[in-house]
């Protein structure tokens, strides 16, 4: 057997219903902060908190409203929130005092410190980022790992990586908390009961959804998808009719994020390994799980192992 590890985040965050808006929390500074999310079709409500976690899809604005407030009224020295609306072209900083926010225009090469006192909404625009940081950033600091920003179209995970690295190179002291693109997307969310059967025809749901963005890797997407269904039905829920998995993507012409949800009990996320050789190749900690983290770039675990979340950069 040959052990390798995959990223775990303690509770999935990164998922949004919310229209051409990506969100990536980074799974390495847990210890400093919890993720919120608040989502909605229309619009977002994201930031951290120094406690707790904070995670919620609601059915309506005003119910989204009400959540937001409920995490603004709480203790103002330990959560930020930043309220956003894609589709009206704004974004609305809520609390911004416990940590360093910062807006990258790329298509205007520049960038927008938001902080307490910015003006109640901020103009939104197609390819902007929102950058959470841990700290305030020295100007010589901003310009050197942002400018290179400006002709990066990566999103997501990619683009945490570049700005992650970047900090490294010149030194930076801080950490990348959070980054939220506005970019063209759209979701879904797909339950399925747990046989077999149904795993053919949710990949071809799926992969005509792709087809419309993205050809190349859609035989990675059918091969990974296939083996995180198959995992989550016979090994997660055991095959138990009465038993659903959940699958939520999120998908633009940059990227598609793939969530799977199944109701098992887990299994150790922390000891995963492939086997070698002529040893079995159907476990759940071996071939299938070193399949999906080779195909895509970007996967994570829950702490407890029965969500997965994946991310294919097009």
């Amino acid at each position: 057997m040959k052990k390798f590890s995959v990223p775990i985040k303690t509770q999935i965050c990164d998922y949004s219903c919310t229209k051409d808006i990506w969100i990536t929390f980074n799974h390495e500074c847990e210890s400093l902060c919890n993720p919120i999310n608040i989502h909605y079709p229309h619009a977002l409500t994201v930031g951290v908190d120094k406690k707790f976690p904070h995670v919620q899809q609601v059915e309506t604005l005003d119910e989204m409203m009400k959540a937001g407030q409920d995490v603004f009224s709480g203790d103002p020295a330990r959560s930020d929130v930043v309220s956003m609306y894609p589709l009206d072209g704004y974004i609305n900083p809520v609390r911004c005092v416990n940590f360093f926010w910062v807006m990258v225009k790329r298509k205007e090469k520049k960038y927008k410190i938001i902080a307490e006192g910015t003006p109640e909404k901020c103009k939104l625009d197609f390819d902007d980022t929102i950058l959470q940081f841990d700290k305030p950033l020295t100007n010589d600091a901003l310009h050197a790992v942002i400018a290179p920003l400006y002709s990066d179209s990566r999103i997501s995970y990619g683009l945490l990586s570049d700005l992650t690295a970047l900090m490294k190179k010149h030194k930076v002291d801080g950490r990348v908390l959070g980054v939220f693109d506005h970019s063209a997307n759209e979701s879904n969310t797909i339950t399925i009961k747990s046989t077999l059967n149904a795993v053919s025809m949710t990949i071809d749901l799926v992969k005509n959804k792709v087809l419309k963005y993205h050809y190349d890797k859609i035989w990675k997407i059918e091969t990974v998808l296939h083996e995180a269904l198959v995992n989550a039905i016979t090994y997660g829920n055991g095959l138990d009719y009465t038993k659903s998995v959940v699958l939520s993507y999120e998908i633009g012409y940059k990227g598609m994020r793939l969530w799977v949800r199944d109701m098992g009990e887990g299994f150790d996320v922390e000891n995963i390994t492939v086997p070698m050789g002529n040893e079995s190749l159907d476990r759940i900690s071996g071939r299938g799980i070193y399949i999906m983290k080779k195909f895509s770039e970007a996967f994570f675990f829950n702490k407890i192992g029965n969500e997965m979340l994946l991310f294919f950069e097009f």
